[in-house]
């Protein structure tokens, strides 16, 4: 079962490599958006992924803090089990980092000279999970600042939220409703603290049995509470 996009803000199939596809084992993998759709990056994840010894656009460092913390050790990205696709041209290896691990499962922020989802340079987010390689986004910077930066993986009995936001936003809340369910039962709340520049959150109300709900609202806050950034769906 595959849900379609419906929306920036809303859950969204994963994209591997820029390409939409169905989630692995019990779940469905939501992704967006709409630049992932052409036959360019179709070609591009059909490839093996170069690397490059640069650096990235000056913006992305200024705007993700991660990126700019030393590497070590554990930011090296596993190479086995390798993705199924590529993620597109140039990765910045000496940039890779691993921005936090949530249960058993590690979150990577990869900065990409060309991503396959828009052809340009994208920060390609990686979830490598007990099975090895889980799922993968990619997004340019301009999206990150617009809230794209979020992909939901729908379990059986629940759900991961996750996603990449710029320096300064300390946690994330968003606002779910579900417009065909049950009177009092139509809207959901869930906030997460940021780390690294990533945030992760479980939804146990969105399960492969109740998949309507969708993210219509996203409140970046600050350390100190304010808001930072209010996005909504667009009509």
């Amino acid at each position: 079962m595959i849900i379609g996009e419906i929306g920036a803000l809303r859950t969204r199939r994963w994209i591997v490599g820029g390409l939409a596809v169905a989630g692995l084992v019990s779940g469905i993998v939501l992704a967006g958006p709409a630049s992932a759709r052409s036959t360019a990056s179709l070609e591009c994840v059909e490839h093996a992924t170069t690397t490059s010894e640069g650096t990235p656009n000056a913006a992305v460092l200024r705007t993700i803090g991660v990126f700019r913390r030393p590497a070590t050790g554990a930011d090296v990205l596993p190479s086995e089990p390798t993705p199924p696709v590529g993620m597109g041209e140039g990765a910045y290896v000496k940039y890779v980092r691993l921005a936090r691990t949530v249960g058993e499962t590690s979150y990577y922020l990869i900065p990409i000279a060309k991503g396959c989802a828009s052809l340009g340079e994208e920060v390609v987010e990686e979830s490598r999970g007990p099975a090895g390689f889980s799922s993968r986004g990619g997004e340019t910077l301009a999206e990150i600042k617009q809230g794209k930066g979020v992909s939901t993986w729908v379990h059986n009995a629940s759900s991961t939220v996750w996603g990449v936001v710029p320096d300064k936003v300390a946690s994330v809340v968003l606002i779910y409703t579900n417009p065909t369910g049950p009177k009092g039962h139509r809207s959901a709340k869930v906030s997460a603290p940021v780390i690294n520049n990533v945030f992760v959150a479980n939804l146990a109300f969105l399960t492969v049995q109740s998949p309507n709900f969708n993210a219509t609202t996203i409140v970046w806050r600050s350390a100190e509470g304010t808001v930072v950034r209010r996005i909504h769906e667009k009509a």
